[in-house]
C-alpha cells in the first residue's frame, strides 16, 4: 500500500475523502499482488498512476509537495524499510486557480 503526503506552501493537507480512496485502493489489490510477484532486474521499472488531485484539493494558488511511500515488506514489519520518492513540487498560479 502506498502513502502519499501532500503539503500546500509548507504545511500538510488532509485528502477530501478517505473512504473512496481506500475503495480504489481494495480494487487494485489484485493488479499490485501480480506486480509486486514479479522480479525485477537491475534498470527496469514499473509505472502506476497515483490520482492524487482526486483525493487531495490541489486547485488554490500557490506551492503543492507530492511524495509517495510505502513499506518494503508488509509481512515483516521488523525487516521493513520504508521506500520514498523524490519529491514533485507543483505551483499552482493564480489565473489557473478554481473557484472552491
Amino acid at each position: 500500500m502506498f502513502s502519499i503526503s501532500v503539503t500546500y506552501n509548507g504545511l500538510p493537507i488532509e485528502e477530501k475523502d478517505a473512504t473512496a480512496r481506500k475503495r480504489r485502493e481494495a480494487n487494485a489489490k489484485n493488479e499490485r499482488c501480480r506486480v509486486m510477484a514479479t522480479e525485477f532486474l537491475p534498470g527496469e521499472s514499473w509505472t502506476r498512476y497515483l490520482p492524487f488531485d482526486v483525493d487531495y484539493p490541489l486547485c488554490k494558488p500557490g506551492t503543492y509537495e507530492v511524495m509517495v511511500s510505502r513499506e518494503s515488506d508488509l509481512e515483516h514489519p521488523e525487516r521493513s524499510v520504508t521506500i520514498k520518492s523524490n519529491i514533485l513540487t507543483i505551483v499552482v498560479p493564480e489565473p489557473e486557480a478554481c473557484n472552491l
